[in-house]
């Protein structure tokens, strides 16, 4: 029989890494508040010590401290063997392309944006706890060159980091996106003084949508678009190329009746169907059909896309092949 003790014991423990004593504060009241045990750290080098002395279930960075920053703090956390299946969150205002590229070079599982509002937080902590159970496949690292602000990088990735780091860049820009709609309305009959603002921050959207589409353009990962009744809104280069098509070529098609093995459509239909509810589909695989007859095997992770309303407007399908067929 479980005693009391030993269900506390099986709280979820979150580092907060926070130099400002007043949002420190304001994080631990949030996260107790929802039955999570919190320790906080002042700076890199205390969290370091701290998780030495035991290790947290995921911790929660700023990323500007004095001293060791977020992301080097991360860095260090995901070179050791004992502590780099810790998630990492870093607290970001995610106003630079820069803040992702470093993201993804240390290592961190996700990105949560200042300002954030409670729900947005929780939601955040509760996908990245609950990816660490859910994803049991081996973790397979992927280099992607990419050309951004004219300089040419690398980044060593693996596939779970790439996929929950491709969804909070997306989610972050679609939040920006219906902000800055918002302030458009609320500027128009302003002067042209405080239209330049909206061009600055206009600026800041388009810089964040091109880094998403080099990352999405290069990713060895396949991202999958479709409007609530399963027709094609997009897919990405990789999909096309075990597919044998441009996604321009089918848009608007159905997924299922296009792609996917006879056998297996009314399965996936059945996933489909409960994605389009909110209920969100991890793990589950089946087999398409290539133009040319080859036949894949993916693995996917389906997420509903929502518009302010909360009504489902599409579906966000990230898979992962298990088997490739012969080309």
């Amino acid at each position: 029989m479980t005693s009391p003790n030993d269900s506390l014991a099986k709280k979820v423990e979150i580092l907060v890494v926070e130099d400002s004593a007043t949002q420190a504060r304001i994080l631990q009241y949030l996260l107790v508040s929802h039955d999570y045990d919190v320790r906080l750290a002042t700076n890199g080098q205390q969290a370091l010590a701290m998780i030495e002395e035991k290790i947290p279930d995921l911790i929660l960075t700023d990323i500007i401290m004095p001293g060791m920053n977020g992301y080097e703090l991360c860095r260090e956390i995901k070179a050791k063997e004992n502590t780099q299946e810790i998630p990492v969150i870093l607290l970001t205002s995610l106003t630079n392309p820069d803040d992702v590229i470093e993201g993804l070079s240390c290592g961190a599982d996700n990105f949560i944006t200042k300002p954030f509002n409670e729900e947005y937080l929780l939601s955040h902590i509760e996908q990245i706890l609950a990816n660490r159970k859910l994803f049991k496949v081996e973790r397979v690292r992927v280099g992607v060159g990419v050309i951004f602000g004219g300089k040419k990088r690398f980044i060593n990735v693996d596939q779970q980091q790439m996929l929950s780091l491709l969804l909070s860049t997306y989610e972050a820009a679609t939040i920006r996106n219906a902000d800055l709609i918002k302030t458009q309305e609320e500027l128009r009959a302003l002067n042209d003084k405080l239209e330049e603002l909206v061009e600055l921050r206009t600026c800041e959207l388009n810089a964040q949508r091109e880094f998403a589409e080099i990352l999405i353009n290069n990713a060895q990962t396949i991202m999958l678009l479709v409007d609530p009744e399963g027709k094609i809104v997009y897919f990405n280069p990789y999909l096309e190329e075990l597919l044998g098509c441009n996604f321009e070529e089918v848009r608007g098609q159905d997924w299922l009746t296009s792609f996917v093995l006879e056998t297996e459509r009314k399965k996936t239909q059945e996933l489909f169907a409960q994605s389009s509810n909110g209920v969100m589909n991890r793990g589950a695989a089946n087999t398409i059909v290539s133009k040319k007859g080859n036949q894949h095997t993916i693995e996917w992770f389906d997420k509903a896309i929502k518009d302010k309303s909360g009504k489902i407007t599409g579906i966000l399908a990230i898979g992962q092949l298990t088997m490739r067929g012969q080309q």
